[in-house]
């Protein structure tokens, strides 16, 4: 049983055992008659029955903890348990002194105001008051001998007492470190890399993404850096893959002493790198990434004289070059690959007279011939064989649609994403050409109802919708009109027959005219991409 359960399964028995014994109380209290018949006797000693009964479901709540209290909040009592504070060298005859000076000196610092919300009896009162009964915490404290702290789970329940009507509360506390070390345990293998301990391709993203978040709304500044191993391959082959696990090892506490403080470091895939670092400037960025190439340089040099080490990096910078985690690991691949193309074992930054993207550069024909015609001639195989070798399958299919967009100078590209219910759409990826506005922040959960009503009716039997704005249906004409587009073709995204969302490219030129034969590669592209999106982690959590 996982631990979140094992909590809640325990919660639930002590809330439903708290009721019984305060239930118990209040029927000692009542003097209440025996029923007739009662098969303890005509003449059962009902208070001594209840007061056993109370006793037994006291000790069933003791079983479940490591320890129980009960306070008296009306006058300032600890009631039982107090032999523990005094375990610690406290009077434990004052509760909210007694609490305050185990705070002070055993709980820990991180933990301390949390603590005293839950612990002070005027808290609790004044929970209590106001329709509060109970309170559940986790937090730290020191063991007797003071060597470390512990992880403890409190659950209080405040009630009436029947007798005096005074306010009574009872704390149940139990040890949860070997838990809590098992579920850290059990996250850091959900979310690392297994070889080299930095975080996953993942989680990598998760993080940088909620990074870059924060700092748009501070307008700091961050960089990207990508770092791939030179001619790792050669050695796998050399040296066998036990050494160029120890290599990947190597790169990742080589990269780990350098990139210190807030920055983010995980492991792309293969022999590939990401650093992601906050507050970083172009100047700072660069810097860092030249110590992190000379340091790679440095690693398993000349070994038995076959191997001559080394690494590319390349650079992207926020917010200037993305203002997401894809755009600036793109960005960062274009200078990656400028470095290896430019001799290996350096660093660029990136910048816009790079050009092409990694798909665009992964079009060159091994054989020499032309790609643009290659291209042209088998678009789905061409497309199906830079998927079929892309390390990042997300990362290719934007690519690619980059790739399509400059070849037939489109405007812009974007893929959008339905709602589970299919009733909202939001554009998750966009690329726009030079010199063309983005409208991605636009088209975030907008409502087909309203603005699109039975889009899916517009796909023809191919899943294909080509539009030019003079024929277009009266209830798409302004959605279309207000963004300048002249012509679009989209794709529709298909899941097992539903609809689940779509890719296209919209043309504002009015003077552009597409061919039968561009179309007819246009459109195969867009297949051949949409059936790698329903498979890819793009549409990866609704399927799940």
């Amino acid at each position: 049983m996982c631990y979140r359960s094992y909590a809640l399964v325990c919660m639930t028995a002590t809330v439903a055992l708290m009721l019984l014994y305060v239930a118990a109380m209040e029927k000692m209290a009542s003097g209440a008659e025996p029923r007739r018949g009662d098969k303890y006797g005509e003449k059962p000693h009902t208070g001594r029955r209840d007061a056993f009964r109370a006793d037994k479901y006291k000790e069933a709540l003791s079983s479940l903890y490591d320890r129980c209290y009960e306070f008296d909040l009306t006058h300032n009592r600890i009631i039982a348990g107090g032999e523990h504070f005094q375990g610690y060298g406290f009077a434990a005859n004052d509760q909210r002194q007694t609490i305050l000076d185990f705070c002070q000196n055993h709980v820990h610092p991180d933990d301390r105001e949390l603590y005293l919300r839950f612990a002070l009896p005027e808290n609790n009162r004044d929970d209590f008051e106001h329709g509060v009964t109970g309170a559940n915490i986790e937090y730290r404290t020191l063991t007797p001998d003071g060597a470390s702290y512990r992880w403890k789970s409190a659950v209080n329940n405040v009630f009436t007492d029947p007798d005096d009507l005074s306010l009574r509360s009872l704390w149940f506390i139990s040890d949860i470190t070997d838990e809590r070390e098992k579920n850290e345990r059990l996250s850091m293998m959900a979310e690392r890399d297994s070889l080299t301990g930095l975080y996953n391709k993942t989680r990598i993203r998760e993080m940088v993404e909620k990074e870059i978040e924060s700092l748009g709304k501070t307008d700091s500044p961050a960089a990207m850096i990508m770092v791939d191993i030179d001619n790792f391959k050669n050695v796998n082959d050399l040296m066998g893959h036990l050494f160029g696990d120890a290599v990947l090892v190597s790169v990742a506490q080589t990269l780990r002493g350098i990139f210190t403080g807030d920055s983010l470091l995980g492991r792309a895939g293969g022999d590939e790198f990401v650093v992601f670092l906050p507050g970083a400037d172009a100047n700072a960025a660069q810097r860092m990434a030249e110590e992190a190439c000379l340091a790679l340089s440095s690693l398993h040099r000349n070994y038995f004289g076959m191997l001559q080490f080394s690494a590319s990096i390349g650079v992207a910078l926020f917010p200037q070059q993305g203002k997401n985690f894809l755009d600036l690991y793109n960005k960062a691949d274009i200078a990656l690959y400028h470095s290896k193309n430019s001799g290996k074992a350096r660093c660029q930054l990136y910048k816009e007279s790079m050009g092409l993207s990694f798909a665009q550069m992964g079009t060159e024909a091994q054989d020499g011939s032309d790609t643009t015609d290659l291209f042209a001639k088998d678009p789905a195989r061409h497309i199906l064989r830079i998927l079929y070798n892309a390390k990042d399958t997300e990362l290719a299919v934007c690519g690619i649609i980059e790739l399509i967009v400059r070849r037939f100078n489109f405007s812009r590209g974007y893929i959008f994403r339905n709602s589970d219910d299919g009733r909202h759409f939001s554009e998750i990826y966009e690329f726009c050409n030079d010199g063309v506005a983005a409208t991605k922040e636009m088209f975030q959960n907008r409502s087909y109802e309203d603005e699109r009503p039975d889009y899916r009716k517009h796909f023809n039997d191919d899943g294909i919708f080509w539009m030019e704005i003079e024929s277009v249906d009266a209830e798409l004409f302004e959605t279309f009109d207000n963004q300048n587009i002249h012509t679009l073709v989209q794709t529709a995204v298909m899941d097992n027959g539903d609809f689940i969302g779509f890719l296209g490219f919209d043309c504002c030129d009015p003077s552009r005219v597409f061919s039968k034969e561009e179309k007819t590669v246009i459109e195969i592209t867009g297949q051949v991409i949409a059936s790698f999106i329903v498979r890819n982690f793009l549409y990866g959590g609704r399927r799940q």
